[in-house]
């Protein structure tokens, strides 16, 4: 009751109103369902680093931040400039978190605070603009989309029933939803920030399902992506690295695809620990996969350190790191002491 008076608090908050979200499916639906019902001026971010928009939120000093789907606890020391700073920030989020950064002027929103439930940001921004009493139930489409992009139907499955009455399906992974969450996943890998708003704008326009599904545009890029795709996997087979369980392959590729191709593989083979890295300048990103058992966000955490930043869920993770092979020997060294 309390985090429900003092979220109509700050979402009722007037004037200069910004709202930064994660530039994936559950990021720009969890933006969509809040847009729906509160005006903010939103961006899509690819991850949770602070440091290159501090300054301008510093200058700008907005009267309501929100963050959604951004686990902006990982920089907790940059986000203390924030809070003692700005009027009211509310963060809503699900990654396993480093830091409950509640205080007087933070709203800090994250289940993992208190149980090991996996469930979407959007799933969670549909509930709470549910407990606030507004009309939301005509889209919870749209927080299907994101539940299923980020692969938390198990802990959102109530809603994904009450989906199943409209929009029916025998398999919600062959679902018109999870085919509007590859068309979002798509926009984004080709078109990146451009692609995040474009995907959120039609969702605000979109009256249901149907007629996000079949925007021309989205179409076009899916057909431009599977075709990547079905080149990389190919790749993959021959060139992969097999050590025990863990499945390890350098992705080279003009887009931005390393997440999205870990998750497919993952989804192939779904006993297998995935690590694909991708060379970007100077740096590697990294985007891992594995079954029940391991906890990826903890183990790439401890694998990160002195190289990089990376966190994430217990069966997906990700990181930035400065030394590959630093983080090869880390990584395969942990897994001795893990099972899937």
């Amino acid at each position: 009751m309390l985090i429900k008076k003092r979220l109509e608090r700050f979402l009722e908050i007037q004037g200069k109103r910004m709202l930064f979200y994660h530039q994936d499916a559950d990021g720009v639906c969890s933006a969509a369902l809040m847009l729906k019902f509160y005006p903010f001026r939103a961006e899509a971010r690819e991850g949770p680093g602070l440091s290159d928009i501090i300054p301008g939120l510093l200058k700008e000093k907005p009267d309501l931040l929100c963050f959604l789907d951004l686990p902006i606890d990982q920089e907790w020391e940059d986000f203390r400039k924030l809070d003692s700073a700005l009027q009211a920030i509310l963060v809503i989020d699900h990654h396993i978190p480093e830091r409950d950064l509640n205080s007087e002027r933070t709203l800090y929103i994250n289940p993992m605070l208190k149980s090991q439930t996996y469930q979407a940001a959007s799933y969670l921004v549909f509930k709470l603009l549910k407990e606030l009493g507004k009309p939301v139930e005509p889209y919870s489409w749209i927080a299907c989309i994101g539940i299923i992009g980020d692969h938390a139907v198990e802990g959102c499955r109530e809603l994904i029933e009450y989906c199943r009455k409209f929009w029916p399906f025998e398999d919600v992974w062959k679902s018109g939803l999870a085919r509007a969450s590859e068309l979002i996943s798509a926009a984004i890998t080709l078109k990146g920030q451009r692609g995040a708003k474009f995907c959120l704008d039609l969702l605000l326009r979109s009256e249901d399902l149907s007629e996000f599904l079949f925007d021309p545009g989205l179409q076009e890029w899916k057909e431009r992506l599977d075709r990547e795709l079905e080149k990389l996997e190919r790749d993959f087979q021959l060139k992969r690295e097999e050590i025990g369980n863990l499945l390890l392959y350098e992705i080279k590729s003009d887009l931005n695809i390393t997440s999205l191709f870990a998750s497919r593989m993952a989804v192939k083979n779904p006993e297998r620990i995935i690590l694909i890295r991708k060379r970007s300048d100077s740096r590697w990103k990294l985007s891992i996969r594995a079954p029940p058992g391991i906890d990826l966000s903890a183990l790439v955490k401890s694998c990160v350190k002195g190289i990089g930043k990376g966190g994430g869920h217990r069966q997906a993770a990700g990181a930035t790191i400065s030394d590959w092979e630093v983080f090869r020997k880390r990584f395969i060294q942990a897994l001795k002491g893990s099972s899937p």
